[in-house]
This record gives C-alpha cells, structure tokens and sequence, in this order.
C-alpha cells in the first residue's frame, strides 16, 4: 500500500486498485488524496455507488464539488453534467482542456472508488480523459473489486489503455497486523494479541481495524485478553456486505443454512448457478470474511441474520422446503421451520414429531418443547392432536409438572372422546397419580389396562403399573389392576427388560426411565441391596443430559437421598435430599415431595441439627400425600424428630398412622412404635411391637438390630445378652453383604466369619440359625424336632388360611410369592405366619415341613373338599 501511495504521488497515468472488500482499497484512497492535498495537486474523488447506476454522470458530477476546484474546471463539469446523455464530444473536449491547462499549473489526482459501480457515462468519460491525459501530469487510480463481473467489462477497458498498471490488494499477514496494532498497543501487547486478531479478521484491515476498536473500547488489553466480537466488528463487517451485494447474498445464504451449508444447497437457495457461488465464496475466503468457506467466529453469522429483518423467515422456509427434499434429518429441518415460525403441512409435523423425539434424546429440552408448540399450530384430526398433546405433557412433565395442567386438561377432554391411545393414558395416570388425585388416576389406570393384552406390546406396561403401585400403593387393591399385574408377571420372558443391570444410554426414553429403570431400582431398595442401588441410581443419574430431565434428575436425587440414609450416611442423605429440592419448586413435587423432606428431617435428627429439621417441617405438604408412599416415610421422619425433642405421644401416633390393613410394612413403623413404647414406659406393647417386626420375613438389618434392641431393654438379664449378640450378628453380616457388594473381599470375610460363629449350644451354623424370637409369655423350652421322645404340636388347630399359608412356606415360597400365588397382600401373609409360629411353637421356617408333615400322618383321612375361606385370609 505504501508503494502504491509513493507511485501515485510521485508519477502519473493509470493505476487500478483490485482487492477484495475490506481490503484497504479505500483506505489507500484516502491516504493517497490526504499526499495529494498535503503535495498542492488538486484532487478529483468520486464514489461509485449501486443506487445511482442509472443516473447520467453521477460520479463526475461529483468532482465539482471538491472543495478548492479551479472555477474554469468546475465550469466544464457542469455543463457536461447538465447536458446529460449522451454526452457531446465538444463537451468533453472542453473539459479535457481544462483540466491540461490546470496540470501545467500542478498535478492532478483523480480517484475513483467502487468504480464497478459507476454510471455508463461517468464510465465512458473517465475512458475518454484517460486515453488524452496519461502523457500529462496526471495520476488516475480506480478502485475495483476481485470478484467484479460487471457486464461493461469492469476493469479491463482500464487495463487495456497505454501505462495501464494494476496493483492486487492482499489480506495483511500477521506481522502486519502486528505491526498495525503497535500503533495503539504497547509491543508486548500488540505481539501477544497478533495471532488471535489475524485469526478473527482474517487479515482484512476493516475487520481488523475494527477488533482493535473493539479491544480499547472494552479497557486496557493485556498479551493475553480474550479476542471478542464486539459492536464494531459487526458493523463494519455488514457494512462491507452492504458495498457488494453479490457477495452479501453469498454470506446470507451461508449464514441461513448454518451448519449444514455447503456451496451446492447455498446456491439452490440463491436460485443462482453453482459455478458463480463458488466464486464468490472463493473472493470471500481471499478477503478473509470467511475461513474454508466457512464464518471464522460464531457471532458473525448471528449478525449476518439479524441484519435481514423480514427476510428471515422466508429463506428459513425455503432452506426448509431444500432439505426436505435431499432427506436431511428431521432436526435439521425442523430448525428452519422454528426459525421460519409458520403452520406446518402434514409432512412437516411428521418431520418436527421425530425432531421431538430426537432433541428430547439429546436433552435439547426447549427445541423439543418448541417443535410440538409449532406442530399443535397445524390443522390436525382428534387423533394427530391427541398425539402432540400427549407429547406436550411428557415434555413439560419433564422440568415442571405443574406446568402441564392445560395441557392435561386438554388431554382429559381427548380421551373421553374417545381419541386415547395407550401413551396418552399412561401420561395423564401417571400426572393424576404424582399430585395425589387418587379419583382421576384410578379411572386412567383402569382405561390403561382395558387398552392392553397380555402378552402383546406395551412392554413397559407392567413396569409402569408397578411403579404406579409403588406411588400409590392402594392401586393394587383395584381388582383389575392387581388382576393385570400378576398376568403381566407371570407372561414375563426371564431376563428381559433391563432388570437390575446397567441403565439404558441417555435419558430420553420415558417410558423405559419411568418402567424397568426406575421399578428395577424401587426393587434393590426394598430388597435391602443396597449397594447395588446406589450403584445403580448413580449411573441412571450419569445418564441423564444435565438440566433437561429435572424431574427424573430430582427424583433420582431423593432415592439416592434415601439409600444413603439407609446406609448410615446421613450428612450425605441430607446433601442428596437439599439438591434435589433445589431442583424443583414445592408446587412441583406434588405428592413426591414427602421423599426428599423424610431424608431431610431424618438426617438432620440424626445429625442433632433439631432446628435445621424443624424447618424442614414447616415446609407445606399437600393433604394427598397422606395415602401414597412418601406419607408413611414422612410420618416416620417426623416422628423421630419428635422423639427426639420428648413428645414420644405424639411420635407414636404418627408410627401408629403408618399401619395399613392389608398393607406390607415398607417404612419398619413398628420398630420405631416400640421405642416410643419403651420411651412411655409401656413395655409390654413394646416387646409386643418388637416381636411382631422380627417375625415379618426380609426386615432390614436395621430395623431387626433395633427391634432386638428394644428387647434387651425390656427382657431380663439373661436374654438381653442374647438379644444383644443377635444384634450383633445382625449387623455384621448385613455389613458382610456391604463389603461383597462393594468388592472388599477382605473385609467380607472378616465380618462373615464373626458373624458365622456358633449361635447355640447345639453347634448350629448361624447361617441356618434364624434371629431369637421371644415370646411374649416367658422363654419356653426349644420344640423338639420329630423323630425326638417329645410328641409334635398338632397342626390342626390351623385354618385353612393359615395352612395353605403354611404349606407354601414350607416349600421354600418366599412372602411375596405366597402372596401372589393365593392373590393376597405380603401382609395378610406375614399375619398368617406369625399365628402360624405361635400355634406349631415353631421358631424357624425350616421347621415347618416337619411339623406339617407330622400333622398330616395324624389325620390320614382329610377331606381337601370341604369349604374353605377366601384367598383374602
């Protein structure tokens, strides 16, 4: 640039500028006017510009306005200028003259920018001077841009003429652009920022002028201040869009297609020939607008768009209709027709429910949730409606269910008409289950059950109607739904289905995260397997996009807060329990929210944090919680605090509210009934209380260790030893099966091997040596086995309920098989068994087939005819 500015200043003729936009065509101008006004030559500049292409001599016209113009010079412009097209050859003449008669006096610079631009009769008269006044001393330079293919030759007539010369205006390298930030910059600055500037500029003087305005307008850079597009850089670079429509065109269509750009699709959305597109994309790349074809900051494109206005949406619909048709997939083209905002077509609400599915895979929850907005602006049937306000619902439900009520309304209506499918069902069951209305949920569930064959799809089903039962367990009294759910059971195919393995990758599939997942993970719970359940639950929570999925992610993070408790971690529990709060608002848990307050109320209790607990309980919980899951776990939360500040009155009501008829005891209410019984004094209910939780098969350690605590304080000397060595062994093993879980192997057999001594005088193993069950009467001497001098208890006292219970146990049936053979609740069955130890004297399961055996031999002749009670018990 700066030997082209000596050239000019220094000689005469012809000189062509020909450089991409932004360059330093301009400024070169500028900075060869500025020597020429400085030197006393007298300065003719003009500027082409697109809008005045049509007008007659409007780039000479301007030369008469350069401030200083010999009056006999201004005169033959204006008369050129006045006489308009076409321009008379004397007219030009005189003009000629006067401006040699003035280049006797001094030299004359005439410069001309964006000169693709100018008039045909500016053009032809600039040709004219240039062919008469190259021998006077007179420099002529024009500015042009590479990619120019104006139909009158552009450049070329110019280059054509005699001392014609063309100078290429290149993209600065990174030492120049070194070089130019040491103007403004101290060098240490200006040599750190050099690279990181040329990368965003490309090299291009305007972009790279105006990042350096940018950097001081945002405070004193440093060698290493982060390069950023500011409010500079994107106006100049628009502006030079604005100066070359061809290639802005390019840049739009670009900036349009995104990521899914490629020369080919930019120039069927153009409408132009490929060949052309590719030349300009080329001259943008040369100029340093675009990098590979492609923008060098994310920003830029962004301004790009903003800057088109009410074109916007139209290109969008076009760039969607283009990529419809190549068979882009559906995200692709549902982005445009987001972008476009119109109601789709049939074909395009196919294309934005599978774009749904896969953005709600990804956890991209907003565009999902926005592609059913805009397909529910479509003309839909009862069916195809039903189908995006089912989709709706689910994707709500997946930050905030409570955000989900109009829709669920909708849905409501939609089933009762009679357009409900077995997703539209099982959404809105489980919505009207999670806040309590027990009403709503059991006519879905029944509807959900009629809409499924045993056997034939929906294989999530029994998953869902599981976990449905576990949120509310007086779902399986409904006949039709327990009825379901043991045919469902026994059509299972061992081994499919996640089971208790690994969680499915991501977590977008709803119904798999809300069936087995989820089911698997309830079941290691109440199996006390406890450390594959926090395995488990911190892979499914892995799993999970983060902040797309806040309600499972919640709800993971309450269980997770519940086996931690159960763990014995309670700082950890209470950590659990708070993030998952954090993660809902209250309004938004609805029956739920008993889970993570429970471990939040329990752990500070523990932790002796009384204060922390008692606001946990200030909390507000709906008056539906009561008669799901989380109430009893709540109620035994809350009556621990209370036993713990001494109101062991009022703890034992809320035990004693946790005991439903025919309901299993998931929550251990009645240990914590007899520790508020012993707290009161009253130890004959509380030994009572205690054996009847140890008699119940599968307690966790926990709840038998202290319910044999409770023992060794209201029993004698001798037994409280016993009680307490059970206690003991109890724990051990429990935390034997911890270590094996965990992979401690070492420590397995440390604790195994103290808790597999001897635990009678007789030399029987611990591992068939049930826990001591004391009776409520005083210790009675042990029931001999048969085949001993002593006679056996007899048998018949049992009903035909108990016996039927019996004869299962006997063969090995665990309680929830027994229960789901005869159809009656674990409970009745626990019930049953306890009636059944306490008339046999048994004190082992094992010992049941011996005495039944026995009993059967005495009554040889029974008639298995005769009436007997109902599977109920």
């Amino acid at each position: 640039m700066e030997s082209c500015a000596r050239q000019i200043e220094m000689g005469s003729g012809l000189l062509v500028l020909q450089g991409g936009p932004g360059t330093g065509k301009t400024s070169l101008l500028e900075e060869m006017k500025k020597r020429a006004t400085a030197s006393g030559s007298l300065c003719l500049s003009a500027t082409g510009f697109p809008d005045e292409h049509e007008l007659p001599f409007s780039a000479v016209e301007q030369f008469g306005h350069v401030p200083g113009i010999p009056e006999g010079v201004r005169s033959a412009l204006r008369r050129l200028v006045d006489r308009a097209a076409p321009a008379p050859a004397g007219l030009l003449r005189t003009l000629t003259s006067a401006l040699t008669e003035q280049a006797e006096r001094g030299r004359i610079v005439i410069a001309v920018d964006d000169a693709h631009h100018l008039d045909p009769q500016s053009r032809s008269c600039l040709l004219y001077l240039a062919r008469r006044l190259y021998s006077h001393p007179v420099a002529m330079v024009l500015a042009f841009p590479r990619a120019c293919r104006a139909p009158d030759g552009g450049p070329l007539e110019f280059l054509a003429l005699p001392g014609a010369r063309l100078a290429e205006i290149n993209p600065l390298g990174e030492d120049a652009v070194r070089m130019l930030l040491e103007r403004r910059l101290p060098l240490r600055t200006a040599a750190g920022l050099a690279a990181p500037v040329h990368r965003a500029g490309g090299g291009n003087l305007c972009l790279v002028t105006a990042l350096l305005h940018d950097l001081l307008r945002a405070g004193e850079p440093g060698p290493g201040t982060p390069v950023r597009i500011g409010e500079s850089f994107r106006t100049a670079y628009l502006a030079l869009l604005a100066r070359h429509p061809a290639l802005a065109e390019a840049v739009e269509a670009l900036a349009v297609l995104g990521d899914d750009a490629t020369p080919p699709r930019a120039a069927r959305l153009l409408g132009q020939p490929l060949k052309d597109v590719e030349h300009r994309l080329a001259e943008l790349n040369r100029a340093g607008l675009l990098e590979g074809g492609g923008f060098r900051h994310p920003d830029v494109p962004k301004a790009v768009l903003g800057a088109l206005g009410a074109r916007l949406p139209a290109l969008h619909k076009q760039a969607a209709a283009l990529l419809f048709v190549e068979g882009a997939p559906a995200v692709v083209v549902a982005r445009h027709l987001l972008a476009a905002d119109e109601p789709p077509d049939a074909a395009q609400v196919r294309v934005l429910w599978h774009a749904w599915q896969q953005y709600l895979t990804v956890g991209q929850w907003d565009r999902a949730l926005a592609c059913l907005r805009l397909a529910e602006r479509a003309d839909l049937d009862g069916r195809q409606r039903t189908r995006i306000l089912t989709g709706l619902v689910m994707t709500l439900c997946c930050r905030n269910p409570c955000a989900a009520q109009a829709e669920v309304d909708q849905l409501l209506a939609a089933v009762r008409a009679g357009h409900a499918d077995y997703s539209a069902l099982r959404v809105l069951a489980f919505w009207f289950l999670w806040f309590g209305n027990r009403d709503q949920g059991r006519e879905l569930m029944i509807r959900l059950i009629e809409s499924c064959q045993v056997g034939e799809g929906h294989d999530d089903a029994w998953g869902f109607v599981t976990l449905a039962g576990s949120l509310w367990p007086g779902l399986l009294d409904i006949p039709a739904v327990r009825s379901y759910a043991h045919d469902q059971r026994d059509a299972a195919v061992p081994g499919d289905g996640n089971g208790t393995g690994c969680p499915l990758p991501a977590g977008a599939d709803t119904r798999r995260f809300w069936g087995l997942d989820f089911v698997s993970l309830l079941e290691l719970i109440d199996r006390g397997e406890l450390a594959p359940a926090d395995r488990l639950c911190q892979e499914l929570r892995e799993t999970l996009p983060a902040g797309a999925f806040l309600v499972r992610q919640a709800s993971l993070e309450a269980l997770h807060a519940r086996i931690r408790w159960h763990l014995g971690d309670a700082p950890g529990a209470a950590a659990y329990a708070a993030s998952a709060l954090e993660l809902l608002p209250d309004h938004g848990w609805g029956v739920t929210i008993g889970l993570p307050l429970a471990a939040l109320i329990a752990a500070h209790t523990l932790m002796g944090d009384l204060d922390q607990a008692a606001r946990y309980l200030e909390r507000p919980v709906p008056e539906e919680m009561w008669e799901f899951s989380c109430g009893p776990l709540y109620r035994i939360a809350r009556g621990g605090y209370l036993m713990s500040i001494g109101r062991p009155h009022a703890a034992l009501q809320d035990f004693l509210a946790c005991a439903v008829d025919g309901r299993p005891d998931t929550v251990g209410w009645r240990v914590s009934a007899a520790e508020a019984y012993l707290a009161l004094g009253d130890t004959d209910r509380a030994r009572r209380t205690a054996v009847e939780e140890l008699v119940h098969e599968g307690r966790s350690a926990n709840h038998r260790s202290r319910a044999l605590l409770v023992l060794a304080s209201v029993d004698g000397p001798q037994r409280r030893r016993t009680h307490l060595e059970e206690a003991e062994r109890t724990l051990l093993a429990r935390l034997g099966q911890e270590d094996l879980a965990q992979g401690r192997i070492k420590a397995t057999r440390e604790h195994g091997d103290k808790a597999l001594e001897p635990a009678t005088e007789g030399g029987v193993p611990y591992w068939i040596q049930p826990l001591t069950v004391p009776l409520d009467e005083e210790p009675a001497p042990a029931v001999p086995c048969p085949g001993r001098n002593e006679a056996p208890a007899a048998p018949e006292s049992l009903t035909e309920a108990e016996r039927r219970v019996a004869s299962l146990a006997a063969e090995g049936r665990s309680n929830r098989q027994i229960a789901t053979q005869l159809y009656i609740t674990v409970s009745t069955v626990e019930q049953h068994l306890t009636r059944v130890y306490r008339k046999l004297s048994a004190r082992r399961r094992s010992e049941l087939p011996d005495l039944l055996a026995l009993g059967e031999r005495s009554q040889p002749h029974r008639d298995d005819t005769q009436a007997t009670e109902s599977p109920a018990g």
